[in-house]
């Protein structure tokens, strides 16, 4: 008995080594096999199969069948849904072995090119692929429950059905999708690219401190899911997404550069995700803006610039803040705590912004509060702004506000434009504010003034202004060569 166990332990260790050994010089199988592998995966995946080439490889020591140049197309009526490089079936050799057939244990898909859309009711699917397994999430529940997904050397553009447009576009695609039961492992990496290959370009390529070469932006996204695996669009669960890069705004969706360009020269944000049923919940965000830039949106009626609003007049920016964005009946509210804004020249912190914006990304409205504020501060950024300030603003400025600024609150509305985006119409807006010790420099004919006290509320309609001091400095210059001082205005 003993021999005999040798016996067969020797030929089953040789009949291995055989297969291995085949499977190392990866031959290409015989055409014969095309036809009926192509009918069996029509099948199972409901689609119209066409296989190049097969070949026998290893994936480790677990055999490995590539089929070459892999093209899946809608059985009636024949549109191209999926071209593959490759498609490589990893292969459980003792399951197969015990069940008598193939056995899947992992799929990688080699150089695609997948069309991701957000759908009106906020679930994401596959372009084109929307029948896979026969249009029966149980056809796959097998793989789901156990298999793993890999997609390699790959492509992913991210539309967004409702507004027919483009949203963001990843390149060099790694992806990995383990399951286990109801458990379910997502990691993906990629390179983000202009998700319109007619995206406007730079107006220059700001080297990496780190090492002198182009900044590379690449993403990084790992989730954990639980869900059924007969249904993956209901799955839930958390992920963390970063994105580390150089210029953001070429990544950015047409609707939120609408009114003007944005450049970074570094961008870092990271995101804890939160999906419940398939859809994006309230999630948490972390922004690292450095060297922002803004521009006007190019126009062809656009005013030309002042000779004296050189490039340079426009410094770099930074900002930093904590972010909340959460899905709502018009598409996205973006809620900013504790916003650190500004440039070489002055800065803000503790502004709270909540954003409304539209499915595609392009704002609808904005509400602005802070407790207290600098006014020279807020004076020395709006000077340094790349639009073309209202000239009452602009002489306001020339004579240099300075004061404290305490509970403001500022409201835009822009609904009103949505249905007519390039239209120019005036937009809703409104704001209140206290201003203590407020003073601005005298201009003939007026008067120069420090030390006033006022509140202020006002819309696109009209407002009221309130004045009281207990000690104004009034500038008459030439009129009288020294400050006049009041004790009381009211």
């Amino acid at each position: 008995m003993m021999a005999l166990l040798k016996g067969v332990s020797l030929l089953t260790t040789v009949l291995l080594a055989l297969l291995v050994a085949l499977a190392y010089w990866s031959p290409p199988l015989p055409d014969s096999y095309r036809a009926p592998l192509a009918e069996r995966l029509a099948e199972r995946l409901g689609y119209r199969v066409s296989i190049a080439g097969l070949r026998l490889g290893l994936a480790g020591v677990q055999p490995r069948l590539n089929l070459e140049q892999v093209e899946l197309s809608d059985p009636d009526t024949g549109a191209p849904a999926l071209s593959l490089k490759a498609l490589q079936l990893d292969l459980d050799l003792w399951d197969s072995a015990r069940t008598r057939s193939p056995q899947i244990e992992a799929l990688t898909l080699v150089g695609a090119h997948l069309t991701v859309e957000r759908t009106a009711e906020g679930r994401f699917r596959l372009q084109g692929l929307d029948g896979l397994g026969g249009g029966d999430p149980r056809v796959l529940e097998g793989f789901w429950r156990e298999g793993r997904l890999d997609v390699v050397e790959s492509e992913i553009l991210l539309r967004d059905a409702v507004r027919e447009s483009r949203l963001l576009r990843l390149t060099g695609v790694h992806l990995t999708l383990a399951n286990a039961g109801e458990q379910h492992w997502l990691d993906l990496r990629a390179r983000p690219v202009p998700p319109d290959p007619l995206a406007r370009a730079t107006r220059e390529r700001v080297p990496d401190p780190s090492d002198g070469g182009p900044v590379r932006p690449s993403l990084r996204l790992s989730a954990r899911l639980e869900g059924p695996p007969s249904d993956p669009s209901v799955w839930s669960g958390r992920g963390y997404l970063s994105l580390d890069g150089g210029n953001l705004g070429l990544l950015l969706p047409a609707g939120l550069t609408r009114a003007g360009h944005l450049d970074t020269e570094r961008a870092m944000i990271e995101a804890w995700l939160h999906i419940g049923r398939g859809r994006l919940a309230p999630s948490s965000l972390r922004l690292d803006l450095q060297g922002l830039r803004f521009g006007r949106r190019d126009r062809e009626d656009a005013e030309p610039r002042r000779s004296e609003e050189a490039p340079d007049r426009f410094p770099a920016w930074h900002l930093n803040a904590q972010a909340r964005l959460q899905p709502s009946a018009d598409g996205w509210t973006l809620r900013v705590a504790g916003l650190d804004l500004g440039s070489g020249r002055a800065g803000l912190s503790g502004l709270n912004l909540d954003l409304s914006l539209a499915p595609d990304g392009a704002p609808l409205g904005l509400e602005a509060r802070a407790s207290r504020l600098d006014l020279a501060d807020l004076s020395t950024l709006a000077r340094a702004s790349p639009w073309r300030l209202p000239e009452t603003l602009a002489l306001l400025l020339e004579r240099r506000p300075r004061g404290r600024v305490h509970d403001l609150s500022f409201g835009l509305d822009l609904t009103e434009t949505g249905a007519d985006r390039d239209a120019v119409t005036a937009p809703r807006w409104q704001v209140s504010a206290g201003l203590s010790d407020l003073g601005l420099d005298q201009r003939a004919p007026l008067p120069g003034f420090a030390g006033l006290d006022l509140t202020l509320a006002a819309d696109q309609d009209g407002g009221r202004l309130r004045l009281e001091t207990e000690g104004l400095d009034l500038d008459l210059n030439p009129t009288f060569d020294r400050p006049l001082r009041l004790d009381r205005l009211a």
